[in-house]
């Protein structure tokens, strides 16, 4: 069963592909080694793991304990590290020796493992509540807000050579047996929100335990973090791409409108605080800002940015810019994530007092020269 199986990565297979996670994914340890270490097992790292690139990681937590079987580097320091976590990432729960998988897993007709059961492991605020967004009640931080797996391989490089796998990486540790998370119910993590990560080992029926039947060391382990604050993804006018899209109206060639595209960091749930102002600080009439999702190209689709268009999302219409004139587009803390939460300025950013815009609770501000006519 459990001792060897393999794993399926399902629905986080696209997630792990691009690491060196999918190198020994589909290997545990050898028939010959005994996989159950002296007493409980106990979690030795936690991550915020981005979803795009495994190798980019937000340290959450570092065990203290010295009798970890392989290397740690301790140099940075053990216990909570208060990570700041993009709202996007997942998260990686590294253990020190192999769990029983069967325990935690779902298991597909052939016994193969393909899911943790919910409630494993859960994201709350720092009470214990579940977390609701103020826009959507139906978006919530429930047991269901995250999908994962087991992942047996690994061992922190305590395994040596499987089946002819270097699981050793080449001489950097692998990493453990581990719990993989991705966002599941929800697109995002709030932002600016204290949060923390629940690890429970005594859920009923699918407690936590290691092939000698030891359970989690302590029962559970709850690791705070915070989440990224929601800003501006553009620090510059021409990364915020003044672009030229197809009329949505009557499917025109590229560069017969022009409209405004402004983007973030995280899911936008209220793109109402982006304005546009002609060159006399006077707001330009007619325009709308909507979410980029629901008229273009499927190809140009964003939750991530914020169009300014002409007419209503329902009948949108070309944006008319006059050739020559300087316009601003002033963004507030109006713009929301999906959670309800307030964009906040870029860190040290001026641009606001830099164009002069004194519109009350302006978060970033760009210019740019309207096109000619089409």
């Amino acid at each position: 069963m459990s001792r060897g199986k393999r794993v399926t990565l399902g629905t986080l297979g696209l997630w792990l592909a691009g690491g060196a996670l999918l190198t020994v994914a589909s290997v545990s340890c050898a028939p010959e080694h005994n996989p159950d270490y002296p007493g409980a097992p106990f979690v030795t790292e936690v991550f915020g793991v981005s979803p795009d690139d495994p190798g980019m990681t937000a340290p959450m937590y570092m065990t203290d304990r010295a009798d970890v079987c392989g290397d740690l580097d301790f140099e940075g320091g053990t216990g909570q590290f208060g990570a700041e976590v993009p709202t996007t990432f997942g998260f990686r729960v590294v253990f020190s020796e192999l769990l029983d998988g069967d325990k935690v897993e779902q298991l597909d007709e052939t016994g193969v493992g393909t899911e943790l059961f919910p409630g494993i492991v859960t994201v709350t605020d720092r009470q214990g509540n579940p977390v609701t967004s103020t826009l959507d009640p139906s978006i919530t931080l429930g047991p269901d807000a995250l999908l994962g797996i087991y992942q047996p391989a690994g061992g922190n490089g305590c395994f040596g050579t499987v089946y002819g796998v270097d699981l050793t990486l080449g001489g950097t540790p692998a990493p453990g047996p581990a719990f993989i998370l991705a966002l599941n119910a929800v697109p995002a993590l709030p932002a600016s929100t204290e949060l923390t990560l629940h690890i429970d080992g005594l859920v009923p029926g699918s407690e936590i335990v290691d092939h000698g039947g030891a359970g989690l060391e302590g029962g559970s382990l709850a690791v705070d973090f915070v989440t990224s604050a929601m800003t501006v993804d553009c620090p510059s006018i021409d990364a915020c791409n003044v672009a030229p899209v197809p009329d949505p109206a009557e499917d025109a060639i590229l560069g017969d409108i022009g409209f405004v595209q402004v983007g973030f960091n995280t899911w936008v749930g209220d793109p109402s605080g982006v304005f546009l102002y002609d060159d006399t600080m006077t707001l330009v009439p007619g325009i709308t800002a909507i979410v980029d999702s629901t008229y273009a190209d499927a190809e140009l689709l964003s939750d991530f940015v914020v169009d300014l268009i002409a007419g209503t999302e329902a009948a949108p219409e070309p944006l008319t810019l006059t050739e020559g004139v300087i316009y601003t587009i002033v963004v507030t803390d109006q713009v929301t994530d999906l959670w309800g939460v307030p964009a906040q300025p870029i860190p040290d950013d001026t641009s606001c007092a830099d164009l002069g815009v004194t519109l009350t609770n302006c978060i970033w501000a760009g210019q740019f020269t309207g096109p000619p006519p089409a």
